[in-house]
């Protein structure tokens, strides 16, 4: 009897360990699975290979979840600047699951929930960014410049504290371009209104934070603008490892594409871009033709045969030659010929 109980226990026993059994297999794109307990995720990982799941599916379980990269192109915004002009900015943003945190992966909604959520940023920080009258751009030509600036605000919105911060109060946006090397460009007209036309208002706002004890000197405040600089060039280039815990996720890229004109603004730029286009042919055209002409010269002839010349091969002047027939009777004929011997008679 002992022996029926104890090969049956072994039967079973077996039987639980070889149904439980699963193989997760190595995939393309790679994935990972995420343990389940009575079908709800419990947050384990299991990658590639052999691994056992008690009363596999109903008990314990697993389901699959891609680590690939994905990418989302986030919808154009159409903005208008506080010079009126209006355009369309789009941005790209590329992501990955972080298998450190599946549950919180899985409470944002996945795929679908976190696409929903890095919209929904974008479209709020972009919108309120490009119209703003104090920090955000406020011309045109201020926001094609000011891919860097966007990029680090959307940024700071998704992973808030996860970016060391600059220990100032003067816009990052403003602080780049003053520490920028060799030389900090030259303001625009509504940034040198309020940090002066040679930076020398944000010189003295930086003098008086450091009197304040904000930080040490200059060289300690640059060299934080130097690493969050690093840090956007980063995520523009697509190499960011920016986690965001609470969501599951890695951010890996983001960036803005250049605004496109629109309505006037369009208009203007075309025919601005057109009149460039002519302006261009134009000299290119008079070189050509004081080349040509130096040419001609140098076998002897003048500068208005020359030019003449030239007109004529490009089609900017004709040289014609008339040829006049006149009709003469028979009698005036043999009259003329009478008068030219006599003429010529020796």
């Amino acid at each position: 009897m002992n022996s029926i109980f104890l090969g049956l226990a072994v039967f079973v026993i077996g039987a639980v360990f070889l149904q439980g059994y699963r193989k997760i297999q190595a995939s393309d794109p790679p994935s990972v699975g995420l343990r389940t307990f009575l079908g709800k995720i419990k947050g384990g990982i299991v990658g590639a290979g052999w691994h056992f799941f008690f009363f596999y599916p109903w008990i314990q379980g697993f389901v699959l979840e891609s680590t690939e990269t994905r990418d989302i192109s986030l919808s154009p915004q159409k903005v208008r600047t506080p010079d009126q002009a209006e355009c369309k900015i789009s941005g790209k943003i590329s992501w990955v699951f972080d298998i450190t945190h599946p549950l919180e992966f899985i409470n944002s909604g996945g795929d679908k929930g976190i696409a929903e959520k890095l919209e929904n940023i974008w479209q709020g920080i972009i919108r309120e960014w490009a119209v703003s009258s104090v920090g955000g751009p406020q011309t045109y030509m201020e926001l094609i410049g000011s891919g860097e600036e966007a990029v680090n605000l959307l940024l700071k919105s998704i992973v808030r504290n996860k970016l060391k911060r600059i220990p100032s109060d003067i816009p990052t946006g403003i602080l780049f371009k003053y520490f920028k090397k060799p030389f900090p460009p030259k303001p625009t007209p509504s940034e040198a209104k309020a940090w002066g036309a040679k930076w020398q208002k944000a010189e003295a706002f930086i003098q008086k934070e450091i009197a304040d004890g904000r930080y040490k000197d200059k060289a300690e405040l640059e060299e934080a603008v130097k690493e969050r600089r690093d840090v956007i060039n980063d995520v523009r280039q697509g190499r960011g490892e920016f986690k965001k815990s609470e969501w599951g996720i890695l951010i890996q890229l983001l960036n803005l594409t250049e605004p496109e004109p629109l309505g006037e603004l369009a208009k203007a730029m075309e025919m601005q871009t057109k009149e460039a286009r002519e302006e261009a042919a134009d000299r290119t055209e008079i070189a050509n033709f004081r080349k040509r002409s130096a040419e001609l010269r140098e076998d002897g002839r003048g500068i208005e045969a020359a030019d003449e010349i030239v007109y004529v091969e490009r089609g900017k002047a004709t040289k014609e030659i008339k040829k006049h027939e006149i009709s003469l009777s028979p009698e005036t004929k043999s009259l003329l010929e009478g008068i030219l011997q006599k003429i010529l008679k020796p």
